[in-house]
This record gives C-alpha cells, sequence and structure tokens, in this order.
C-alpha cells in the first residue's frame, strides 16, 4: 500500500509544482502587462495633461505676471555678431487689446481697428449723448496713441461706413498692394475730422 502511495504522491507534487511554475509565469506575464498598461495609462495622462487649457491659461498669466528684465554692457553689444534685433507687434493682438479698452467707455457701441506697419485706424459709433464728437475722437486716440510704439500714426473717426471698409482689410498683410486702400480710409477718415 505504501508503494501505490508514493508514485500518487509523486505525481501530485509533480502536477502541483507545474502548476505553480505555468502560474508564476502567468503572474509574470500578467505583472508585465499591468505594467505596460499603468506606461501607457500615465503617457495618456500626461497627453492630456500637457492639453488642459487650464493648465495653459496658468502658464500664460505666469508668463504674464512675470517681470520683464534684461542687462547688457556697451562692451557685450559692441562684441556681439551684428544682427537684426527687430522688436515685431502683433498687429491684431493691438487691434485687440486697442478696441476693448476703448469700448469699456460707456458711449461707444461698436468699434473697429486696423493695425497696419505704421498706422493705427480706429472707426466707431458711439452714443451722442454720452460725450460729444471731440470726447470721443479724443479717448479713441489717446487710447491708442498710449499702446502704441511712439512713431504710429493714429487716425480716428465716427464715420461708420468706414468701419465695413477696415473690416474688408481683416486679413490682408503689410504689403504695398493694400496701401493705396489704406491710404483711402485715412483720406476719408481726415474729412470727417475737420
Amino acid at each position: 500500500m505504501t508503494m501505490k502511495i508514493k508514485p500518487i504522491f509523486i505525481v501530485s507534487i509533480i502536477a502541483m509544482l507545474a502548476l505553480t511554475a505555468c502560474n508564476n509565469g502567468t503572474n509574470e506575464q500578467s505583472l508585465e502587462e499591468n505594467k505596460i498598461r499603468e506606461g501607457t495609462m500615465q503617457e495618456r495622462n500626461r497627453i492630456v495633461d500637457e492639453l488642459d487649457p487650464a493648465r495653459e491659461d496658468a502658464e500664460n498669466e505666469e508668463l504674464n505676471n512675470q517681470l520683464g528684465y534684461v542687462n547688457y554692457t556697451r562692451d557685450q553689444l559692441e562684441n556681439e555678431e551684428k544682427q537684426n534685433h527687430e522688436l515685431t507687434l502683433d498687429r491684431e493682438q493691438m487691434a485687440d487689446y486697442i478696441t476693448r479698452t476703448i469700448l469699456q467707455n460707456d458711449g461707444f457701441e461698436e468699434l473697429a481697428t486696423l493695425v497696419t506697419d505704421a498706422e493705427v485706424l480706429i472707426v466707431y459709433r458711439y452714443d451722442h449723448e454720452a460725450f460729444n464728437e471731440e470726447e470721443a475722437a479724443d479717448i479713441a486716440k489717446k487710447t491708442a496713441n498710449s499702446t502704441m510704439p511712439g512713431f504710429y500714426d493714429v487716425y480716428v473717426s465716427d464715420n461708420e461706413a468706414l468701419i465695413n471698409d477696415i473690416r474688408s482689410l481683416h486679413n490682408s498683410t503689410t504689403t504695398s498692394e493694400h496701401d493705396p486702400i489704406v491710404e483711402q480710409i485715412i483720406e476719408e477718415m481726415e474729412k470727417t475730422d475737420d
């Protein structure tokens, strides 16, 4: 009887060892799959986090709150390679800023602003009871002058018909082909300014 038990016992132990070995292989495979899933989920979460608009707003706010600082000596500038250090303006952002700032004044109802490479054209519609023509022009002109570099010429008008003329140039570039159109608008603005 002990002889028969031994082979059954040995076969049982071998079967248990085989199952344990298979189970370990499955566990190792499952662990590897879990690591891959975790890596994929972490990558997905990182991408979602990077694309989150709230994060971008926080980064932009941090940049907007940051001070601008530069320090050079004359020697540093003289030793630096002659490079074109040209300041560029985002004309659309400047036009947007000027328009929004002027519209914060009660009485202005509609405003179109065009910023070229040397001019700011502002045409507005306003409530004549809120302020007179001179006050409206003064507010518009002072706002643009305080926003833009000093070499910009600022033209303002309450000739509402010119709003569509300015709007027609909104997708244009600062090329010479649009100069005559801009000059015509300026001439019309100066007529109403008199």
